[in-house]
């Protein structure tokens, strides 16, 4: 009845980032800063549905995923999702006349962004089609929207952050094309890292909004009782 994500978890707040380094200015003899094209390109959010787990292989999934199972009608149900993001770049580099220094820049960087597994599992033990199995489901359901609402606020918002973000990285005047690409993957590497954890943290927020104690009262009393009866049997 919860959400986690093992890998890493939000509309976007919006955001700001920018790298940890200053701007930087244009090397003497180097030519002008270009933007480089931004490619921003979305995993699919469409989620998979899995009934074959039981009770208890849920509560173990949660745990693995540091997800505490203290109540009882958390084992009937999880949505699972992992916020991956990945990016790639490619520099342009030319070595002045009568300098042995190489003027770099980045020229193209593409990102992938989004939730490449997000699975709904819902206790065998529910039986398909019952009450208890779609007032879980529905439940579920409500993760997976928060998951694809997530996705469609940023993505529009992705290409210019970049954009604005990179600026920052300006031209670098290196011994060679290999220090420069050296240099700017550790800046990049450091802003996608900061561009996750700000995302995890407002995802979390969000889906944490959904799991409240009113929520399991309302799901744990539906049925007649027999979502509590099941949650019952997890415990032992």
């Amino acid at each position: 009845m919860i959400s986690f994500a093992p890998r890493l978890g939000v509309a976007l707040g919006f955001l700001v980032l920018g790298l940890s380094a200053p701007a930087r200015g244009q090397p003497y003899g180097c030519p002008p800063y270009q933007p480089p094209q931004v490619t921003v390109m979305p995993y699919a959010t469409t989620a998979r549905y899995d009934d074959t787990q039981s009770l208890a292989q849920i509560a173990q999934m949660s745990q693995r995923a540091g997800v505490a199972v203290g109540a009882r009608e958390m084992r009937v149900g999880l949505t699972a999702a992992s916020l991956r993001i990945e990016s790639a770049f490619t520099t342009a580099s030319r070595q002045m006349p009568n300098d042995p220094m190489v003027c770099s820049q980045i020229s193209r960087f593409e990102l992938r962004f989004g939730f490449d597994d997000l699975t709904v599992f819902l206790a065998r033990e529910l039986p398909r089609h019952s009450c208890g199995y779609q007032v879980v489901l529905g439940h579920e359901n409500k993760h997976v929207a928060t998951d694809q609402r997530i996705l469609a606020a940023y993505l529009p918002q992705l290409p210019q952050l970049l954009t604005q973000t990179l600026r920052q990285t300006g031209v670098l005047r290196t011994g060679s094309s290999e220090a420069a690409q050296l240099r700017f993957r550790v800046l990049l590497d450091a802003y996608v890292q900061q561009l996750t954890a700000s995302i995890e943290a407002v995802r979390r927020q969000q889906q944490q909004q959904i799991d409240t104690p009113e929520e399991y009262r309302r799901i744990t009393q539906s049925c007649g009782g027999d979502i509590a009866r099941l949650a019952q049997q997890a415990g032992g």
